[in-house]
């Protein structure tokens, strides 16, 4: 849910202001970049998608967290 809010505020700015380092695109490439480590993951066991999102997806988490 907070990815489509982000898109939607990355949608709603002028085209010119989209390629600028905006709060709603930056929180965009976060939700993104923990989007395609889902993917990745989508054909694992559960055991093994839990250790690899803790490996790959829990640094991203705590970047964006920390840049919230």
């Amino acid at each position: 849910h907070a990815r489509r809010k982000f898109h939607e505020a990355h949608t709603a700015l002028p085209a010119e202001e989209r390629k600028k380092p905006t709060a709603a695109r930056i929180g965009l490439e976060y939700c993104n970049r923990l989007f395609k480590i889902e993917r990745a993951l989508k054909d694992m066991d559960p055991e093994q998608r839990h250790a690899q999102r803790q490996k790959l997806s829990r640094p991203v988490l705590d970047e964006f967290v920390a840049w919230l």
